[in-house]
């Protein structure tokens, strides 16, 4: 057997493993909604879990240990208190007193300074013998070369230290801050640790320039100006930032001027908070999950999701990201539409309603980041690597409060106060990385009109965004207003091939082979992969980009492979692929026919693009 066809076979015999199996490696981070407190879980590759804080007094027995329990968890393997404030510790005592004392380490800060009030004699019982002090630089493992590093204790941190002692809010300062890594995944977490502001001391710009940049943060006391610095948002330099936040707190979390640093003109993230935070404090341009986050990785790219339903409308409440060191294509002109502009709703304000919808018109998946765009006087570049697959849309928005946008879920909103859609008239411009016109389109003078409550659809996402090829929406969504936000309009047209996406492949990772068929819902398909692409096959009226190979052979035993798409033409088969560095370079190809089968016999209705899938 060649070299080429045994590597197959081995990609083959893992495939198969796989999907016979459990899923390849995943880490989970579940931000739980404990209001106006934290409490943070992190279930490594390998089941391994850690609790990162329980919330107030009862949200211990009100909130965390009912999340905990609808995992189906009966228990944790560590605890990690950040800090000795109640709305950290305070539900710690009925977490381990329900079941779930850790059974490895419950760790805190140490002795310096332990209160001594009614809370803490309580977590001392409840703790017992299992409370252990952690130190700068210990590694819990988590399984599958998944992490997690401490790296702040009492103001010390890899790269110094900073007494806390001397500054105002010093136990804030004193809290535990921890990295949790796996393969090219980080996530940053540090209670309320403090970075300057308002006299505090600053451990948390040290442990930034440790951690380097990551994919994920919690910010630091709630979203507060005590912490997120100017070196700590430059450092971490994230893709999403989650804000734990009580709704209408007290506090002003997350602070609006927080909100806007982390998400500048220049560079804008996608934020999300576990509730709507203080809603009179001028913030604005996130997104309310209305309860718990979770986040989901395999290493090289990841996802958030809410637990709840946040909004009415907008589509499935999921985002998807890819981690830095592997970004996907950016799109190319012609392969990225405006397809949906609400420039002035009625149902809501325009500070917190408007919106635009974007679409990946080209088979495959692309990487918004760096994405330009332009509005009149208006002008912000997407720092996040949020990925969109083929025929996926994107609401992007001016506020992500369903509450008040119109109940419209907006999982990315452009910096607050740099994103107007004028209703009088503009012209919308988005460019690419390299500064190529992606799409343009223009209202008032010269472009469509502007009606109030409703938005201005796309009918060809194909053709030319002149005014001719825009409708006024007839759909009612969310609160009244008229769009289809999240979905393809009612009479939209354009003829869209069948499509095949798959997202860059590592060994250990899972194969995502993700399709499209817009034009053939509910239809029969068959999905292969092989060695080569030509001279390909002549089958079922079609010519398919793929050889009969022994790999070909063999993906047809993989769960899936045969399938129907379902209503809205869309199929996606999971193939998790073994760690084994000799797949490393190997180069393989996928692609997928439609068809119908009666007693007339069989007839293919379309083929795919050829995906091509390069082990790294």
């Amino acid at each position: 057997m060649s070299t080429r066809n045994s590597l197959a076979a081995l990609l083959f015999s893992s495939c198969l493993i796989g999907a016979q199996g459990a899923q390849a490696g995943e880490l989970s981070l579940h931000f739980i909604d404990v209001g106006q407190a934290s409490s943070t879980l992190v279930i490594g590759p390998d089941g391994t879990t850690v609790l990162i804080d329980g919330g107030d007094p009862g949200d211990g027995d009100n909130y965390v240990v009912p999340y905990l329990s609808g995992l189906g968890l009966t228990g944790l393997d560590y605890s990690i208190m950040s800090h000795w404030h109640t709305d950290h510790y305070g539900g710690l005592d009925e977490v381990f007193n329900s079941g779930f004392l850790p059974t490895v380490a419950a760790y805190d800060r140490g002795t310096n300074d332990n209160p001594s009030g009614p809370q803490a004699v309580q977590y001392f019982a409840a703790v017992g013998g299992q409370r252990t002090f952690p130190t700068v630089g210990q590694i819990l493992q988590l399984g599958d070369g998944a992490t997690l590093e401490f790296v702040a204790v009492n103001g010390v941190t890899p790269l110094g230290s900073d007494d806390p002692s001397d500054y105002s809010q010093s136990e804030n300062g004193r809290s535990v801050a921890v990295v949790v890594r796996y393969n090219d995944f980080d996530f940053y977490i540090g209670g309320d640790i403090t970075s300057g502001g308002s006299g505090t001391a600053d451990v948390e710009s040290m442990a930034a320039q440790y951690i380097g940049q990551v994919e994920v943060v919690q910010s630091s006391h709630h979203g507060s100006k005590t912490s997120s610095g100017p070196v700590v948002i430059s450092n971490l330099a994230p893709s999403l930032v989650i804000h734990s936040c009580g709704q209408d707190n007290s506090f002003f979390h997350p602070a609006a001027d927080i909100v806007e640093d982390w998400s500048t003109p220049a560079s804008t993230l996608a934020q999300w908070g576990t509730t709507r935070g203080d809603t009179d404090n001028g913030s604005g341009g996130w997104t309310s999950a209305e309860g718990a986050i979770i986040v989901r990785t395999g290493g090289y790219r990841f996802t958030a999701e809410t637990a709840n339903d946040a909004a009415t409308a907008g589509g499935d409440e999921l985002m998807e990201f890819a981690t830095f060191e592997n970004p996907e294509a950016s799109p190319v002109v012609g392969g990225l539409a405006i397809t949906e502009v609400m420039a002035n709703p009625a149902a809501s304000s325009d500070t917190y309603g408007e919106y635009i919808e974007l679409t990946n018109l080209m088979p495959g998946i692309v990487d918004l980041s760096g994405l330009r765009l332009t509005v009149g006087l208006y002008d912000f570049t997407l720092g996040s690597h949020v990925l969109l697959a083929y025929n996926e849309r994107l609401v992007l928005g001016v506020d992500g409060h369903a509450a008040r946008n119109g109940d419209l879920w907006i999982p990315l909103s452009g910096p607050f106060d740099d994103l107007h859609l004028v209703n009088s008239g503009a012209t919308l411009e988005v460019r690419a990385p390299g500064g190529a016109v992606l799409d343009t389109v223009t209202w008032g003078t010269g472009g469509f009109s502007v009606k109030s409550g409703k938005a201005a659809e796309r009918v060809d996402p194909f053709s030319p965004g002149t005014a001719a090829n825009f409708q006024t929406a007839t759909t009612a969504f969310g609160d009244g207003d008229l769009g289809s936000p999240g979905f393809p309009a009612p009479g939209e047209t354009g003829v869209w091939p069948s499509g095949l996406s798959i997202p860059g492949l590592h060994i250990g990772d899972t194969l995502d082979m993700r399709m499209s068929s817009p034009s053939h819902p509910g239809s029969l398909y068959l999905l292969g992969m092989s060695l080569g692409f030509a001279p390909g096959v002549n089958a079922i009226g079609l010519h398919v980009p793929l050889n009969i190979d022994p790999l070909f052979q063999a993906f047809q035993q993989v769960p899936g492979s045969f399938s129907s798409l379902d209503a809205s033409g869309r199929g996606r088969v999971l193939v998790p692929v073994g760690k084994d560095p000799s797949l490393v370079g190997l180069v393989v190809f996928g692609a997928y026919v439609t068809f119908t089968a009666d007693a007339g016999g069989i007839t293919g209705t379309s083929v795919s693009n050829l995906g091509i899938i390069s082990i790294l």
